[in-house]
């Protein structure tokens, strides 16, 4: 209404301009040349002289006449082609676009939405999210206050709901009480103020990011109900693919009395060796149970041949572990400082996990850091600059570990990193997965993406599974045995062939059977327990049609 009453306002004094200079036009064409024109005529002159018509049939013929002619079109010209067009469409047509396009962006959702996912910002994680979501048909609202970012989602597919995440009406429109979770990926404070306003409402479960330690107590206190360090966890990851000290395995995650536990083979005497020459199950009774080859999380084949950048997945129990710790202690890669690019929260975690460690490393970042570091030096200066890497010892580090938030500058880093020191084991973030293979491609041999550890860790909470390697990209998972694969033996079963996965162990009349060979039979009744990714997870679904125990 305030648009209008300013555009009433501004014709109004267009509507007073022109009877004035038509009075005008009258008064100066009777007293100056003595002619006498009716006032219809006079508005008819000045309104095809404001609009720049001029048809010349009524004109002046003194100076005067001539210096007022000029002075109503330069009027004409600012009111009518400046003025006019620019109060029309700022007061009367872009306002009514904008609610055009409120309207065209849902405030609600349907009554009968039940066991949806309601996110409250766009963020990687929540995009990966939704992807994990979209695959399995359950339904999923970004809350969005913003509406230039509510238009973007929603001309991109994605169900998004306009509102504000500090109102209680905003999740009640968003039917809270049928929805399964609440994901919560601001900063700490926003996300402690939306919990504190969705517990007025509903004690639904609400899953929170959190990048400073000291705020877990006060989102806990908010009434977030899973607090998710991802940002901390993604630095511990990076720290455990680091050549630093003795040899040892890095424990990752547990299932039932067994420790999953990984080992990076890059420079170690596992380099270039079959599986089946490590004998690490003959002498330690630890399993090998998958390897990350890159990208990509393959079961063992005794055949299979080790590169740099493989990563061996070993379960065993926590005294087998320790065992083949000691084994693995006699091997020492190097004590040279590792080199860490990037002083946010992911690269301040790689710090105080390598300081755990008793590593020491150099952290490089442009602003200061005043974080204690322990057994590191920092230096301030951009890591692309020439020079700095080099006076940080880049030419004899081990490692270097890329921990910036933009995927395109850990690229570029990563290519400027392997042309100063081609023998360096580069450890990067990456922000989003689709970036993994160009990271790969520009040098990197191990890769950690934030927003599939983030997004696992919230597939884990909808589904109500145990958070276990939750850093790896993994998830254990059981099902009942696919009525098509009853009676037949683990190998003609081609689970691993045909999705990649590796089996763990089967749950039988209440046992579980740990020993699970390529002859072992699968019984009605079973339950089999796998290892591998989220993405081979959906495949073994689409593929075997298992039923849920």
């Amino acid at each position: 209404m305030k648009n209008y009453r300013l555009f009433y306002k501004f014709m109004g004094l267009l509507l007073f301009l022109t009877i004035l200079f038509a009075f005008g036009f009258k008064l100066l064409k009777y007293n100056i040349e003595g002619e006498s024109f009716s006032f219809l005529a006079s508005l008819y002159w000045a309104l095809t002289t404001m609009t720049t018509l001029g048809y010349g049939d009524i004109i002046f013929q003194c100076d005067i006449g001539r210096v007022f002619t000029i002075i109503v079109l330069v009027t004409g010209i600012i009111m009518v082609f400046i003025g006019l067009p620019f109060f029309l469409i700022s007061l009367i047509i872009g306002p009514w676009i904008e609610e055009a396009v409120k309207r065209r962006i849902p405030r609600s959702i349907p009554k009968n939405i039940k066991g949806h996912v309601i996110i409250c910002g766009n963020d990687p994680i929540a995009l990966m999210l939704v992807e994990k979501l979209r695959d399995e048909k359950m339904p999923y609202y970004f809350v969005e206050h913003d509406l230039h970012k509510a238009e973007t989602l929603f001309d991109d597919k994605m169900s998004v709901c306009f509102g504000n995440v500090f109102e209680e009406d905003t999740y009640k429109r968003l039917n809270i009480g049928a929805a399964s979770m609440v994901f919560a990926n601001q900063d700490d404070v926003t996300n402690a103020h939306l919990a504190v306003v969705i517990r007025q409402i509903s004690d639904i479960p609400i899953a929170a990011l959190v990048e400073e330690e000291h705020s877990r107590k006060i989102l806990e206190n908010a009434g977030c109900t899973h607090i998710l360090p991802v940002k901390r966890l993604v630095g511990k990851s990076l720290s455990n693919k680091t050549m630093s000290g003795s040899l040892k395995s890095n424990v990752v995650g547990d299932f039932d009395d067994y420790e999953i536990a990984k080992v990076p083979v890059f420079s170690t005497p596992f380099e270039g060796k079959r599986i089946s020459e490590l004998k690490i199950t003959e002498n330690t009774n630890v399993g090998i149970v998958g390897i990350w080859e890159r990208a990509d999380f393959l079961p063992p084949n005794h055949e299979f041949v080790l590169t740099k950048s493989s990563i061996l997945v070993l379960m065993g129990a926590k005294d087998e572990i320790f065992d083949l710790d000691e084994c693995l202690s006699i091997y020492h890669p190097t004590d040279r400082p590792i080199i860490i690019i990037g002083g946010g929260a992911v690269g301040l975690s790689v710090a105080h996990d390598l300081d755990k460690k008793g590593a020491s490393y150099v952290l490089i970042d442009k602003n200061e850091v005043f974080a204690k570091l322990e057994k590191g030096l920092f230096i301030k200066g951009e890591a692309s600059k020439p020079g700095v890497l080099e006076s940080a010892g880049i030419a004899n580090a081990p490692s270097v570990v890329i921990t910036t938030n933009d995927d395109g500058i850990n690229n570029f880093l990563t290519i400027y990193c392997r042309m100063l020191n081609n023998d360096i084991c580069i450890i990067c973030r990456a922000n989003y997965e689709k970036n993994l293979n160009s990271l790969y491609k520009a040098g990197a041999d191990f890769v950690t993406p934030y927003n599939m550890i983030g997004s696992n860790m919230l597939y884990n909470i909808i589904h109500r599974r145990n958070l276990i390697l939750r850093t790896e990209g993994l998830s254990i998972f059981e099902y009942n045995i696919p009525h098509a694969l009853v009676g037949k033996t683990l190998k003609q079963s081609g689970i691993r062939e045909a999705v990649g996965c590796n089996v763990i162990c089967l749950r039988r009349g209440g046992e579980t059977l740990y020993d699970v060979k390529n002859y072992t039979q699968l019984n009605s009744g079973d339950i089999i327990c796998m290892i591998g990714t989220t993405d081979q997870e959906h495949k073994f679904f689409s593929v075997f049609h298992p039923q849920t125990q």
